[in-house]
């Protein structure tokens, strides 16, 4: 199994257990996890995150190309783009 995918397993086991309550609204794994991966698969998002550069580079992207009905609470968004920054992998 894929780090990518062992990650998504783990955030997914989380909300199965009822860990990810009211208390860590602002989590940006399991916001993705809800709102994202089912089109962007963790192990793409980690690729497309190599090829654009930058963490500011990222974060400058996907706060222009997150759409709103994913995130429309911008501490959300930024959750969400803080996460997808972890998905790079390693050098």
């Amino acid at each position: 199994m894929s780090r990518y995918a062992t990650r998504l397993a783990a955030v997914g086991l989380a909300l199965a257990a009822g860990l990810a309550g009211p208390a860590r609204a602002h989590d940006g794994a399991r916001l993705y996890v809800q709102r994202c991966a089912q089109c962007h698969s963790t192990e793409r998002m980690g690729a497309l995150v190599q090829r654009l550069g930058t963490d500011d580079a990222v974060r400058q992207r996907l706060a222009v190309l997150l759409p709103r009905h994913h995130a429309p609470d911008d501490a959300d968004r930024d959750a969400i783009i803080q996460y997808v920054l972890t998905l790079r992998p390693a050098p």
